[in-house]
Formats: C-alpha cells, sequence, structure tokens
C-alpha cells in the first residue's frame, strides 16, 4: 500500500465556526472535538476529512495514539499543532477511540509500589494498628479494624473499611474532608524474598488532573515514611507527610 504524499503545509489555524460539520456522529458523555467545514480544511490543508482519515488509518492512529498521531501531522505534513490536533481528535472519536470525559475521570488514578524490608505482617500492621500509624502516617489514629468498620486519623482523615485480608490486602474508602472525599485506597502486599514486602497502592478515581498530582505526591511522601520506619525504626518523616497535606 502506498503512502499517502504530503500535502497542505498550513501556517494558521483553521477557523472553528461554531456549527457543527454535517455528519458527524456524536457519542453520548464524549466532548465533541473541534468542528471544521469540509470547505474550509480543504482550503487550509489541501484535503478534506475523508482523506485525512485515510492518512491516519495508514499511520495506525488507533494504535500510536494521540499525541504521535498529532506529531506525524505536524512533522510530515507540515501542519500547525492546532490544526493536528482537531483532525486527530475528529478521527479518534468519529471511530470510537477517544474516551468520554466520565471514562477519562474515572481512569485517573494514583498507583504506587516499594520494596520494603520487612514481613508482610509487619507491613500490614503498621497499615491497621494505631500507635503504629503514628509512628510515620499520622498524629492521631484510631480505627475499628473490621470490614465496614470506621476509622479516623488527625487531619480529616476518615473512612471505612471495605476489605480486610491480612496480611495480604486493605481496601478503605477515603472522605477526606479536603483531599479527594469520596475514592477509594486499596494497599497490596506480598512476600518478596524472606523479610521483604513488595506493597502497591492504588487510589481513585480521582475527579482531575489536579488531584492526581496531588495524592500522588502525597502517597510518595507517604510511603517513603512507611520504608524509613519499618526498616530503621526511626519514626520515618513524619513531618514530611504533614507539610504535603497542609
Amino acid at each position: 500500500m502506498k503512502r499517502p504524499p504530503s500535502k497542505g503545509e498550513g501556517n494558521n489555524p483553521l477557523p472553528l465556526p461554531t456549527a457543527g460539520t454535517p455528519g458527524a456522529k456524536q457519542r453520548s458523555g464524549q466532548r465533541p472535538p473541534p468542528r471544521i467545514r469540509e470547505p474550509a480544511l480543504l482550503k487550509e490543508t489541501g484535503r478534506g476529512w475523508e482523506e485525512w482519515f485515510q492518512v491516519l488509518a495508514y499511520f495506525g492512529a488507533a494504535s500510536r495514539g494521540e499525541a504521535d498521531s498529532v506529531r506525524f501531522l505536524r512533522d510530515e505534513h507540515r501542519l500547525t499543532r492546532c490544526t493536528a490536533r482537531v483532525i486527530v481528535a475528529r478521527y479518534l472519536a468519529e471511530h470510537g477511540l477517544r474516551p468520554s470525559r466520565k471514562k477519562a475521570a474515572a481512569a485517573r488514578e494514583v498507583r504506587l509500589s516499594r520494596t520494603i524490608g520487612a514481613a508482610p505482617e509487619a507491613v500490614y500492621d503498621a497499615w491497621t494498628r494505631p500507635h503504629l500509624l503514628t509512628r510515620w502516617l499520622t498524629t492521631r489514629a484510631r480505627n475499628q479494624l473490621r470490614a465496614g468498620g470506621r476509622y479516623e486519623m488527625a487531619g480529616g482523615t476518615r473512612g471505612r473499611y471495605l476489605e480486610l485480608d491480612p496480611p495480604r490486602k486493605i481496601r478503605m474508602s477515603w472522605d477526606h474532608e479536603r483531599q479527594c472525599p469520596g475514592t477509594e485506597v486499596a494497599v497490596s502486599i506480598a512476600r518478596k524474598g524472606k523479610g521483604r514486602s513488595q506493597l502497591r497502592l492504588v487510589h481513585r478515581p480521582l475527579a482531575t488532573r489536579e488531584d492526581e498530582v496531588r495524592m500522588r505526591e502525597i502517597w510518595s511522601t507517604a510511603l517513603d515514611a512507611l520504608q524509613t520506619f519499618l526498616e530503621g525504626g526511626s519514626g520515618g518523616d513524619l513531618h514530611l507527610w504533614i507539610q504535603a497535606r497542609s
């Protein structure tokens, strides 16, 4: 199959009329991509929608993703960033390859892992015993250690235990009043050799990119403190955790 020849060396972004492009499909829950009328697209780039769709299909945009496809149109077809993004967004939306806003929000999460020099039983206890939680995570803690039981910590952290499987798994609701209430935190712990554990933490679903960035920073600080505490017994870097939460 021959590669489509390069056409259209537009130097200005395409005009974006308020009216929608006829014939374009919209899927429920999606933010529709910017609309460009066919004549404007032809004038600016030398190709219509179907031709650009063929170019992107040849490139493999479905598997390569949005960022690579935009870069391809800019580098190989000399389109502006704005024009390339509009064309790629429309292509992905038309082919059901662009997630809806609802799905994108549901997909936002924090995933972190640590290899800790402590047995799974010790790691599990550090997450569930109030007198140990105050050594690395918070200054005050109390809980009802059972599925459905409540937990509370200083600073507004609270929730319920949704699943407890000692020493392998802790799943709990996260209802911090200022930091992503109504979300869920899952901690899994696996043995990794003698006296070592692999800990994985997932916090989801997060509503915004800002929430994702902030919670990643907070949980990274917390897991560093946990590792320091379990491996050195020094109490961890609690002051860094409190600073990150303020």
